[in-house]
């Protein structure tokens, strides 16, 4: 059933086309200076009402919770090995959790491990609100309210009713995260960062709009070459 309440329908954005000329392939060179958001890379907001930065977050929780659960599993298969194997040899039971062990610190531990040597900390955007700048700080770049034409989350994923499943596909959780602003009377977009977490989006894309009234929008994918534009406030 339809819903017809004009409260629940896209609200038309003057400065956007909803058939956008270029697809995903298009957007992929603008991931630089980014990187992509993940578990082991999460992405973090800071807000004193002055400055407001988009960042990446810390891991001490995280590294902390895997490792409890790695020792966890090895503890249980322990006790397992230890309860079924009866009379079985010591030297066997101790080979097969240390395989065990090893198996669970390479594919929990030494991703976190690695993250945390190569991940940057710098911050991928920082607001001022009282300067009316915008810093993107892995550019070294500033950006005046002024030349930001839009913040936007957009999504190659498709969405809409697919002919080939024969389901309807739904809206993503995210997407990437670009910045669109004119430099030397050209414009140019940005990826601020890859695919953060639903609940980091609508937080910042909120916070970002009633700072600086600068618009922000979404950009979903229909799947039949058309791209679907609407206003983002953050739900």
């Amino acid at each position: 059933m339809d819903n017809d309440d004009p409260s629940s329908k896209p609200r038309p954005i003057s400065y956007a086309d909803s058939q956008l000329p270029i697809g995903s392939a298009g957007y992929r060179k603008f991931e630089y200076p980014s990187d992509r958001a993940g578990f082991w890379n999460p992405v973090h907001i800071t807000d004193d009402g002055k400055i407001l930065k988009l960042e990446p977050g810390p891991l001490r929780r995280r590294f902390i919770g895997v490792c409890l659960v790695a020792g966890g599993c090895v503890a249980a298969i322990a006790f397992s090995t230890k309860a079924v194997a009866g009379h079985a040899s010591m030297t066997k039971s101790v080979l097969r959790i240390a395989v065990w062990a090893v198996l669970f610190l390479a594919l929990l531990v030494l991703p976190g491990l690695l993250s945390v040597r190569h991940r940057r900390r710098t911050p991928w955007i920082v607001v001022d609100r009282q300067k009316k700048l915008i810093w993107l700080p892995r550019a070294k770049k500033q950006i005046p309210f002024t030349d930001v034409v839009r913040l936007q989350l957009v999504s190659s994923t498709p969405v809409g009713f697919s002919q080939r499943t024969l389901r309807y596909r739904g809206k993503p959780n995210s997407g990437e995260l670009q910045i669109v602003f004119t430099d030397r009377a050209q414009e140019q977009t940005w990826c601020l960062v890859a695919w953060p977490s639903k609940d980091v989006v609508n937080r910042f894309a909120a916070a970002f709009h009633k700072g600086t009234d600068i618009p922000v929008s979404r950009v979903n994918y229909l799947g039949n070459g058309n791209w679907r534009v609407e206003a983002f406030d953050g739900e």
